[in-house]
């Protein structure tokens, strides 16, 4: 369960490094944010600043199998399944209206679909693993 925490932080790093170092290194790093109507990005700036921290940290506790960190990759998996369809019915209906955007691909749709499909398999498997006498005794 604790590898798909780590493949997931690993991703997602790497999917805005890949973007944000060739931008940060030419000579006009400004070219990242062409056509969006933005100073910034504000979803690069949450992953990489908050979200994708809080979920190193809780994977780390997780693989030491303290309580809080079983919790966090619980929260970590619900959530990308949650982000996964979201950006996939964004992608659907950014390229619906607004065909020429390149910050809205419809051909991106299918594959966030299947990335949440793939992630919610270890969250049914996560939940599935708590111990209902638990649940039952609070």
């Amino acid at each position: 369960m604790l590898w798909i925490a780590f493949v997931i932080i690993t991703l997602t790093a790497t999917a805005w490094l890949v973007r944000i170092i060739p931008a940060v290194l030419s000579a006009k790093p400004q070219n990242l944010l062409v056509g969006s109507g933005l100073l910034t990005i504000p979803v690069l700036v949450q992953d990489l600043a908050i979200w994708l921290p809080s979920f190193t940290v809780a994977a780390v506790a997780g693989y030491r199998r303290q309580s809080w960190g079983l919790l966090g990759i619980g929260a970590m998996l619900t959530m990308t399944v949650l982000e996964c369809v979201g950006i996939a019915t964004d992608r659907w209906f950014g390229s619906a209206a607004d065909p020429g955007s390149p910050f809205s691909l419809a051909t991106m749709t299918p594959v966030f679909a299947a990335v949440a499909l793939l992630v919610a398999l270890p969250l049914v498997s996560y939940l599935r693993s708590i111990d209902r006498s638990d649940r039952l005794a609070a």
